[in-house]
């Protein structure tokens, strides 16, 4: 079993469950420009260098974040620099090598020196966190955890950030 985002190329062997859909935020330098702005329109993407995962790595999230978020918007996107981690991304951020598309779950816990977090102008790009699991995983142990999962994705959506006794 695996979090992925956006879902999984090889559907014959694996399985995916959407669990959250969550806003993407820019990661920038903190003297940029756009670091200024409280939502950042899409459009202003247009020849700022953008630090991507390679497309080998993550090709649904390349091709997400290049065709439908960047393409939708019009903007040509000016990939600097291809980073394979977030950690790594986030860094060249810093680096002032380009700005980067992040997850909100994963801005809150990352506070990297020399980068801001700014939300996208209404409406948002957004980021599917899933699990992926192979379809020939058919044990109790594979079906309570998704069911664990599910509950508190619901519970999420629902608001609720604490379980109640059954």
């Amino acid at each position: 079993m695996a979090f992925v985002r956006l879902g999984v190329l090889d559907g014959e062997r694996m399985h995916y469950r959407p669990l959250q859909p969550e806003p993407l935020l820019l990661a920038v330098p903190e003297d940029h420009p756009l670091a200024k702005l409280p939502a950042v329109p899409l459009r202003c993407l247009a020849g700022v260098p953008i630090i991507l995962f390679p497309y080998g790595q993550e090709p649904l999230l390349y091709r997400y974040l290049v065709t439908d978020v960047l393409g939708r918007a019009r903007v040509a996107p000016s990939i600097a620099f291809e980073a394979t981690t977030l950690e790594s991304a986030c860094s060249a951020v810093a680096a002032h090598l380009g700005v980067a598309f992040v997850g909100e779950s994963l801005a809150r816990i990352f506070a990297i020196p020399g980068v801001a977090y700014r939300p996208f102008a209404a409406p948002p790009p957004m980021s599917k966190l899933g699990v992926a699991w192979r379809q020939d995983a058919t044990s109790n142990t594979v079906r309570w955890f998704l069911e664990i999962l599910e509950e508190l994705a619901a519970e999420g959506r629902n608001g609720n950030g604490h379980r109640t006794p059954a």
